[in-house]
């Protein structure tokens, strides 16, 4: 019996050192929990956040897109309202031609018209004064006689 006290006592010490190691075992396996709960709540708040990023970053880019769309439309219309100023320059400066062209012409009728008083006046003063010099000479007198009606017409 003494033999079977010390076989149980031995198998009971046993057990007793396994149920230790089942303590420690199980005591370390809590602490990883804990540590492996702790990251995974970590993680959890981390995808929340970047979840929350992606969200803002995915309204951005609606909205980037949306703003896409109507700068392509203002390009359109811009481009539009260039091809049409193109052409309406080009219709002015082709008017604007045609005017200085006139104006061009209408300068050298008025320099021609300038000569041609300046050519009456030296024909007329010097018939005036060759009446004046040679008062005897009707055919003078008759010329002065002639021009003054004539500016009298000119005058009314």
């Amino acid at each position: 019996m003494r033999l079977d006290s010390e076989i149980n006592k031995h198998i009971i010490h046993k057990l007793e050192q396994e149920r230790d190691m089942y303590k420690r075992n199980w005591d370390k396996t809590l602490k990883e929990r804990d540590t492996l709960n702790s990251k995974l709540n970590q993680s959890y708040e981390d995808n929340y956040k970047l979840e929350g990023r992606l969200h803002d970053m995915t309204k951005q880019r609606d909205t980037l897109i949306d703003d896409l769309a109507v700068l392509k439309a203002n390009i359109s219309r811009l481009e539009r309202e260039d091809s049409d100023l193109k052409h309406e320059n080009k219709a002015l400066r082709l008017q604007s031609n045609t005017y200085f062209d006139e104006w061009q012409e209408s300068e050298k009728q008025r320099n021609e018209f300038i000569s041609h008083i300046n050519l009456y006046t030296t024909l007329t003063n010097h018939i005036r004064l060759k009446a004046e010099i040679n008062p005897g000479v009707s055919r003078y007198i008759d010329l002065v006689n002639y021009i003054d009606r004539l500016e009298r017409v000119d005058d009314e």
